[in-house]
């Protein structure tokens, strides 16, 4: 009998001769190397995006409260919307949804000086409705201030 190999080796070939074990270690150190890099790229991008994207959610469970304080005004539920509407503020108070729940409220229960600053912030970010400045005209009269209540009716 032949004893020669099925195809003749030539110079090219590559004989892999490498014991399992050793490429198993060398891919897992290769996946090491190559995971280290992707996580702190990850690290980096979470460190600095994290704190724009709390704002952001915090802004909107704000305007969401300050929705739900406006249907429960709307219910002249006054001690539930108070509620909301302190709540919509103290997430974010740099929130104008806030600010307006904060003023109708104060409007509709005759708390007209308190009424009348939280309506000039809400001017301030030109963000009143027809409905805001109606409420807001009607805080300038009540508290006094013919001039504030002229411009609005203007407006």
């Amino acid at each position: 009998m032949d004893r020669r190999p099925s195809h003749p080796i030539v110079p090219g070939d590559d004989l892999d001769l490498t014991p399992p074990e050793e490429r198993r270690a060398r891919r897992r150190r290769r996946l090491f190397f190559l995971a280290i890099p992707a996580v702190a790229a990850l690290v980096a991008v979470l460190y600095f995006a994290a704190p724009p994207i709390g704002v952001a959610i915090k802004g909107w469970q704000s305007r969401r409260l300050a929705r739900e304080a406006f249907a429960l005004i709307e219910q002249q539920k006054w001690t539930e919307a108070t509620a909301k509407a302190r709540d919509a503020y103290l997430l974010q108070r740099a929130e104008p949804e806030s600010w307006r729940a904060i003023a109708r409220l104060d409007s509709r229960i005759n708390q007209w000086t308190a009424a009348l600053d939280w309506w000039k912030k809400v001017d301030e970010a030109h963000r009143l409705t027809v409905d805001d400045r109606r409420d807001f005209a009607g805080a300038a009269l009540m508290a006094g201030d013919t001039t504030i209540a002229e411009n609005q009716v203007e407006a």
